[in-house]
């Protein structure tokens, strides 16, 4: 995940819906330069999982071109 710049705001949260198989779970999101990467189920401590990385446009830096 190094090619994603560095994380400049992290937010975890218990999800609360409306997706039922995640209710109730800690999710932890990591915001990028681009993108938000990883997103992680934190709510087995020992056992944390990932799920798939999220980019969106307009970016949080520009670059100069």
């Amino acid at each position: 995940m190094s090619q994603d710049g560095y994380t400049h705001d992290n937010q975890c949260i218990t999800y609360d819906g409306p997706d039922e198989r995640f209710t109730g779970r800690e999710i932890c999101f990591d915001y990028n330069e681009d993108s938000v990467t990883p997103i992680v189920d934190v709510t087995d401590k020992l056992n944390p999982k990932q799920f798939p990385k999220v980019g969106y446009s307009g970016s949080y830096t520009t670059r100069a071109g």
